[in-house]
């Protein structure tokens, strides 16, 4: 029986085994925070049959959950997969998450026969970036014409987890928003932290590398309505990006991003948006119901709300992860670029 079980907005997540000795795992998952304060959060799972366990709750119809179980909580080796759940993704950390679909959610398909965009590979360096060089793809949308320019975040990730290039081509097909070119660009992996949060470091990156790459390689428009996207510590960036360099990024596409991030009570955002005069800026925000970073976003856009910036904000029945933010491009390129 493939699992879990699904009636109207009840979910029966289900363990079997035939040793009748098992002790059965805990579930942990969005709903949860992946049980994330150890064992006091993880779900214990209820006998409801010989060798059968079960645990019920409901979601909200159009939900997207990811999933798994555990024996230990507080060990990341100990999750295991839903043995009668086929449906599974990647975790970005190397492994998988089960993950289930209410009713209501629809994924996007992207159609086949529409025209696609060319990427390219490409190789940067700069005085900037502490280990040397880095990998960004750059996308030239299927037309003749010049096109704006929007910077990626965490560009392997949007590239091959988010197919924004692919929901892009759709959206152009379907005259939905005009051509949109990209510059993606990989992270820093151990230093993603310190290159996202607020960095100055990062801004010289695009100017010194990334944006010369860019306007070589690609059919852009002048700067002054270019974008720029990313999610958690990318959706920070993104947003203290075009606070930053406003004569050239003015649309921003900030998904979950990591507003809680205030060493001393009061974010460098919080500083900026505070101390100087509202930009042109169209912005885009989005967030999961299910994610630690809820509050944090909804205290942001209640500041730029105040601050008389205009502000898209979407809240979505998901967590943290590439396929709820995936689901949000559509209307997120639709608002910032239409």
């Amino acid at each position: 029986m493939n699992t879990p079980h699904i009636e109207g907005h009840q979910v029966t997540f289900r363990w079997q085994t035939t040793q009748a000795d098992e002790t059965p795992p805990l579930l942990i998952g969005d709903f949860n925070d992946w049980g994330a304060r150890g064992t006091g959060d993880a779900i214990a799972l209820t006998q409801t049959a010989p060798n059968e366990w079960t645990h019920t709750r409901s979601f909200p119809s159009d939900a997207y959950i990811e999933y798994k179980f555990t024996h230990d909580p507080t060990d990341p080796k100990a999750a295991v997969l839903d043995p009668n759940n086929p449906r599974k993704v990647s975790n970005g950390m190397g492994k998988q998450n089960n993950y289930l679909r209410m009713p209501d959610s629809r994924p996007i398909v992207i159609p086949r026969g529409i025209k696609h965009g060319k990427i390219t590979e490409h190789t940067i360096r700069s005085f900037a970036l502490p280990d040397a060089e880095r990998h960004v793809w750059l996308y030239q949308p299927p037309v003749e014409t010049p096109a704006p320019l929007m910077i990626v975040y965490d560009g392997r990730d949007y590239l091959r987890r988010a197919k924004l290039p692919e929901v892009i081509d759709h959206l152009i097909a379907q005259h939905q928003i005009p051509p949109v070119a990209l510059a993606m660009i990989d992270n820093g992996k151990k230093s993603r932290y310190f290159e996202y949060n607020n960095s100055e470091m990062t801004l010289s990156i695009l100017l010194e590398a990334v944006l010369p790459l860019a306007q070589r390689n690609l059919q852009l428009t002048s700067p002054g309505a270019y974008g720029v996207i990313g999610a958690s510590m990318g959706g920070l960036m993104a947003l203290y990006t075009a606070l930053r360099l406003p004569g050239i990024f003015t649309r921003v596409i900030s998904q979950s991003g990591a507003f809680l991030l205030k060493p001393r009570g009061e974010g460098l955002i919080d500083y900026l948006l505070k101390t100087q005069p509202t930009l042109p800026l169209k912005i885009w925000q989005d967030v999961g119901v299910y994610e630690w970073l809820l509050a944090s976003n909804r205290e942001l856009h209640t500041t730029l709300q105040a601050r008389g910036y205009e502000v898209t904000y979407r809240e979505f029945n998901a967590g943290h992860n590439y396929t709820a933010w995936r689901d949000q491009l559509p209307e997120a390129l639709r608002t910032t670029f239409a």
